[in-house]
């Protein structure tokens, strides 16, 4: 079960481990649609191969309720997109300034997630959930 609408998440997406599938699941029983953000900057040669085993992953699991961005600066889909309501990140840093931009924009603030790679590790299930303004 998931709630209508969109969230978001935003993560390197390296090597696929436990982590960041389950970053992947929490933005997935969050909503019926999920923007992945793929964390790049100009040096990553690897987006392209990151992309498309991100999709393979995600096309099995999730058909249809996807779409993958890769990200340099601003997480467009999350500042621009009305029906986004949830950003699931590894960091609350990664989200600083997503509400400031969308308030700007007259949206309403998302709800942010922040799942820390250390809670895989240590056996805690739950995500820390935020505020609305980060």
């Amino acid at each position: 079960m998931y709630y209508v609408g969109r969230s978001a998440v935003l993560g390197s997406f390296e090597k696929l481990e436990n982590y960041e599938k389950r970053l992947l699941e929490e933005a997935f029983k969050r909503a019926e649609f999920v923007y992945v953000g793929i964390a790049a900057d100009d040096e990553d040669r690897r987006i392209k191969a990151k992309v498309r085993k991100l999709s393979k992953l995600l096309a099995a699991r999730y058909p249809g309720r996807y779409q993958v961005v890769e990200v340099r600066s601003e997480f467009a889909p999350a500042v621009e997109d009305e029906e986004v309501h949830t950003l699931v990140v590894p960091s609350a840093e990664l989200a600083r300034g997503i509400n400031e931009t969308r308030k700007g924009r007259g949206l309403k603030p998302l709800l942010i997630v922040e799942v820390p790679p250390q809670a895989s590790q240590s056996g805690q299930e739950a995500p820390q959930k935020l505020d609305k303004d980060g």
